[in-house]
């Protein structure tokens, strides 16, 4: 994922479970996205496939992608 698109996830922006962080924008209003573009405009910690962005999911750009996947049935 890393250097190619930001890519959207399933996930609402929330707070993890272990976490003590606050934010203003947890909750159910921006989805988050993964990966990073190493662009110049972009620091080299955003470009992580680690990295989690949020953006509202009305949110177009020429970095955000998304990748088609289905859960596989267990045995």
């Amino acid at each position: 994922m890393g250097s190619g698109v930001i890519e959207w996830t399933a996930d609402w922006f929330v707070k993890y479970p272990w976490s003590n962080a606050e934010h203003s924008d947890f909750g159910e209003k921006r989805r988050v996205l993964r990966g990073g573009v190493l662009l110049a405009e972009d620091a080299p910690e955003n470009a992580k496939a680690t990295f989690r962005h949020s953006y509202l999911p009305t949110y177009r750009s020429r970095k955000v992608g998304f990748r088609c996947v289905q859960d596989v049935a267990e045995k």
